[in-house]
């Protein structure tokens, strides 16, 4: 059973049968391979001089689940690895994660001023979530 095809084109309930077939380690890896592969855009955000936002963006509905991965991610868009204390993260819709590295200070700063509209922060200003989405960046 191939897995791991060159570009995924739909999306398939696997049944039990399936994940014997194909075995759980192999499906792992070519779940991990595949989302690896989803492209994205990356922009920069400062937030009113007081941190900056990564906000991470496509079309996909698999592009918040780069979250899971979040250091690979960051090295992708940044070429850099997360921090020792790793980052603040939101994932407003399906389309967008965004984090924040914690690099020195509060970590308070950056979650009380992150954005509460239904919009995707950009360096260019703000654009409309993607996909029709009501929902917006709130602090954790």
């Amino acid at each position: 059973m191939n897995v791991r095809p060159p570009h995924a084109t739909s999306v398939r309930i696997l049944t039990d049968a399936d994940v014997e077939r194909a075995g759980p380690a192999e499906l792992g890896r070519a779940a991990y391979t595949n989302l690896i592969r989803v492209p994205v855009e990356h922009d920069e955000v400062p937030i009113e001089g007081r941190a900056l936002l990564h906000t991470v963006y496509g079309d996909s509905p698999f592009v918040a689940s780069k979250a899971l991965f979040l250091d690979e991610l960051a090295r992708q868009v940044t070429g850099e690895s997360l921090p020792d204390t790793g980052a603040l993260v939101v994932v407003p819709t399906r389309h967008l994660p965004a984090y924040h590295p914690i690099a020195d200070g509060p970590w308070s700063t950056p979650s009380t001023t992150l954005p509460r509209t239904p919009s995707v922060p950009t360096r260019t200003g703000r654009a409309r979530c993607p996909h029709g989405s009501t929902g917006g960046i709130a602090a954790a």
